[in-house]
């Protein structure tokens, strides 16, 4: 006959088992009744899985070769300040001279969609007359500019009758890369054929300002080695994926940029439409100046070391934020339900998902109070071209 032994509990282990009970229970009522007076719960970003199998490098290239191009520019620019020099000195009393050349700046683009459209960094095409887009075998063909955004330093090229193979570059799927992740940037470096590099990840929340102090925030950092004439190239997963586009970090030939600034692919779907239809893009103003606070500010105005927000420091006289309620030294804690945590993160989110003109829920925190404000979007003043 089966039999089934049941332990009995002696005295000690069923003190044990109380003081664990009561510690349950009083942990779920702390949870469920305690509010905290400043900011938004902290949010740890959720990063999506991917189970796929990746691209072997060599592989990689070779998906790589009919989505990226070669671009260069060319045209004359005027070089003023230059001496005759007599034994490598500049001799005195000599007036300045002129010269002229044919100057060029080489970079590269990649193929967005089916109807040929090229992403590509405007300061790589800037003041060219002419633009020549040269694919891997060689084949060359003349391209004109159909949209150019300074802000984001980005330029859509087209190739007039092209009758050329090509393949769009397919765009990786938001939420899908992070630190540690391999990546490599593949382009055309002066007196090169496709050269491609690889890195990993080394930051997502990399920080620059554009020329007209503007914030662009959540770069993609890593060490996947940035030679000149890579700008506008892609930054691509191991997939084969575009997550970037590499921006133009202006080193002299022959000194390799230890780490590469990438802007994050969400930004040119959110940029580019506009600009293959010939139209500058709305970029949304709220109008606010912000900070993240250390441990030390923060302790001081009493804010919890559990909860996050964009701590609001100035608020611009007849901005978005001024006319829908936004005061200094408000929590901003949530856009449209999406929480926000950082100054830049909240940066970010108007920046990839919202545009100029735009009517916006933004969630603040004020003393112990929390507010819901419907802001309408103003629209940042456009950079001159």
């Amino acid at each position: 006959m089966n039999t089934t032994q049941i332990s009995i509990p002696t005295p000690g282990r069923l003190r044990v088992l109380s003081v664990l009970a009561i510690l349950v229970i009083g942990s779920v009522l702390a949870a469920l009744i305690w509010k905290p007076a400043f900011g938004a719960p902290a949010v740890a970003t959720q990063r999506q899985i991917d189970t796929r199998t990746s691209l072997s490098p060599s592989q990689l290239y070779t998906s790589l070769l009919t989505s990226v191009v070669r671009v260069e520019g060319s045209g004359g620019i005027r070089a003023e300040g230059l001496w005759p020099r007599e034994n490598g000195s500049p001799r005195s009393g000599m007036p300045d001279m002129t010269r002229f050349f044919n100057a060029r700046t080489i970079g590269a683009g990649f193929f967005i969609d089916d109807d040929g459209h090229i992403i590509t960094s405007l300061s790589v095409i800037e003041g060219a007359d002419t633009i020549h887009v040269t694919f891997a075998d060689g084949a060359w063909y003349a391209a004109e500019i159909v949209g150019t955004d300074r802000q984001s330093d980005f330029a859509i090229l087209r190739i007039p009758d092209l009758d050329h193979d090509f393949a769009p570059l397919a765009f990786a799927q938001d939420n899908t890369l992070g630190i540690g992740d391999p990546v490599f940037a593949f382009g055309y470096p002066e007196g090169m054929a496709g050269t491609l590099t690889q890195g990993i990840v080394n930051n997502m929340e990399a920080r620059r300002t554009d020329g007209n102090g503007y914030l662009l925030p959540y770069l993609i950092q890593s060490d996947a080695v940035s030679l000149p004439g890579l700008a506008g190239s892609p930054l691509v997963n191991a997939y084969g994926e575009a997550v970037g586009v590499n921006m133009n970090m202006q080193q002299p030939f022959g000194t390799p940029q230890a780490l590469n600034l990438s802007i994050p692919i969400e930004l040119a779907q959110q940029v580019t439409p506009a600009l293959i239809q010939g139209q500058p893009y709305a970029y949304p103003l709220l109008g606010v100046a912000g900070m993240d606070l250390s441990p030390a500010e923060a302790a001081a105005m009493e804010v919890s070391n559990l909860y996050q927000g964009a701590y609001i420091s100035a608020v611009g006289e007849d901005t978005a934020a001024a006319k829908g309620g936004i005061q200094e030294g408000d929590f901003l804690t949530a856009v449209n339900g999406t929480p926000i945590r950082t100054f830049s993160s909240l940066a970010n989110q108007l920046l990839v998902h919202h545009t100029g003109g735009e009517e916006v829920q933004i969630s603040v925190l004020r003393g112990d109070s929390s507010l819901d404000l419907t802001i309408t979007l103003g629209t940042r003043e456009l950079a001159e071209s």
